[in-house]
């Protein structure tokens, strides 16, 4: 039998187990922890990246183990989380928001959004099954990944494609992620993945110059451009600098 098959059934074992035992907290969280690990590995995502995404995401207090768990019962309802207890509770209160008419609605250990990426799972029980939802999280952050060649703008996009909003996001996990280097290498806080280094988010050179031109038009200093960028008012006056531009602009 391969690895990876033997690898997954001892995830499914660990599923069934710790389904049994749903009324400890630890139990359900390690659902989410040993299928986010399984999904980092197989993907070759960096050690704990989704890990602190989950965390950031569905994170829960466990209040006897003193620290954060990625929660598979968790629900996001326009930016308000809810926790459940169990599967039970949180499918049926996912499916009594989808007959009114609801589907903004992110579910599970990753918080998948079902209006986006409901179309990729059977029904609202298998988007909160841990392995399926860990499975396509994996996916979907290393398919960003390989597109943009970098860790940081992956899961930026991972929440959102509008650049603010993805890289506050991108801040909050790198903080959660660093304290898992930080655990795990006390001594040597040199980077776990050196082949796999996390790049910081740049603005394209494009932009810094648009802004800077931007900046110096309205000190009221004269910039030719090829960007359609306005010209100063006070700089309209002066038809000669209104023929440059303009010639400049359709050249």
């Amino acid at each position: 039998m391969r690895l990876w098959i033997k690898a997954l059934f001892s995830i499914l074992v660990s599923f069934f187990y710790f389904n049994a035992n749903a009324g400890y907290y630890s139990h359900d969280a390690q659902q989410c922890n040993i299928a986010i690990k399984y999904y980092e590995n197989k993907y070759n995502i960096p050690n704990n990246l989704l890990h602190s995404i989950a965390l950031i995401e569905s994170g829960r207090w466990d209040k006897n183990a003193k620290k954060y768990y990625p929660w598979p019962w968790a629900v996001g309802v326009e930016g308000k989380p809810y926790f459940f207890d169990n599967k039970h509770q949180a499918v049926k209160f996912v499916k009594d928001l989808l007959r009114k008419g609801k589907s903004n609605i992110d579910v599970g250990c990753n918080q998948i959004n079902l209006h986006h990426h409901g179309k990729n799972f059977s029904n609202v029980e298998q988007a909160f099954n841990p392995i399926m939802n860990s499975n396509y999280a994996a996916k979907f952050l290393k398919s960003h990944f390989d597109n943009t060649k970098n860790w940081l703008l992956a899961v930026a996009r991972y929440h959102s494609h509008t650049p603010h909003l993805g890289e506050l996001y991108a801040s909050k996990v790198l903080s959660r992620w660093k304290s898992f280097l930080k655990e795990a290498m006390p001594i040597n806080r040199q980077s776990m993945y050196q082949d796999k280094p996390i790049k910081p988010i740049k603005p394209s050179q494009s932009k810094v110059n648009k802004q800077k031109k931007r900046e110096r038009s309205k000190e009221g200093i004269i910039v030719f451009s090829r960007n359609k960028i306005e010209i100063n008012p006070k700089q309209k006056e002066n038809q000669a600098i209104i023929e440059i531009s303009e010639r400049l602009l359709n050249n």
